[in-house]
C-alpha cells in the first residue's frame, strides 16, 4: 500500500521504461533491475533533485515488480545514489495503467502541491504538466528544464539548464 503521507515539496512523477532506460542500456543483458536502469538517467535524476528539492514518485509497471518506495531507495543506494523516492503508484487491477489518471488521483489527496509526470508515452499531450521524454534517448537536460520550468520557475536551476541546453544547440 503507498504511503499517503503528504510531502509539502513538489513531486515528480517518474515513469521508468524510456526515462531512466534508454537504448543505450536496454539492449545490454538484463541479470538485475540496475542493469537495464541508465546511469547517465540516474545521475542526471538524482543532481536534479538535489537542485529542486523536489521528490519521486515512481510511476511504472515495475511497480509490479518493485512495489515500494523502500525497494527502489535500496536499489538506487546500491547503485551509490540518493534519489527521493517517497511512494510508488500501484499498477491498477486491470493491469492498463493510465498513468496521467492515476497521477491525477493520487494529488487530489495532495491539493496545492505542484507536480510533473516524466514519461516516454505519447499520452495526455493536452497536460501541461506532462514531460514527453524520447525513449531512445532516455532523460535528458532537455527535459529537466521543462520540468524544473513548471515545477521550481524562476529558480537558479532553470537558469542553469537554460544555458547548459543552449551551449548544446550551438
Amino acid at each position: 500500500m503507498p504511503n499517503r503521507a503528504i510531502s509539502k515539496s513538489p513531486l515528480l512523477f517518474v515513469n521508468v521504461d524510456g526515462v531512466l532506460t534508454s537504448a543505450r542500456t536496454y539492449w545490454r543483458d538484463h541479470t538485475h533491475v540496475r542493469d537495464a536502469l541508465d546511469p547517465v538517467a540516474l545521475q542526471l535524476l538524482q543532481k536534479f533533485c538535489k537542485e529542486t528539492k523536489l521528490t519521486v514518485v515512481i510511476a511504472s509497471v515495475w511497480s509490479g515488480f518493485m512495489p515500494t518506495a523502500e525497494q527502489w531507495r535500496a536499489e538506487f543506494k546500491h547503485a551509490k545514489l540518493d534519489i527521493p523516492v517517497v511512494d510508488v503508484l500501484a499498477l491498477p487491477k486491470n493491469g492498463v495503467p493510465c498513468w496521467p489518471t492515476l497521477v491525477e488521483s493520487y494529488m487530489q489527496e495532495r491539493p496545492g502541491i505542484p507536480y510533473a509526470l516524466l514519461i516516454d508515452d505519447a499520452v495526455a499531450k493536452n497536460k501541461d504538466w506532462v514531460v514527453h521524454v524520447n525513449a531512445l534517448t532516455g532523460l535528458t537536460t532537455v527535459e529537466l528544464l521543462k520540468v524544473a520550468t513548471l515545477l521550481v520557475p524562476g529558480t537558479r536551476v532553470v537558469s542553469e539548464l537554460t544555458s547548459l541546453n543552449r551551449a548544446f544547440k550551438s
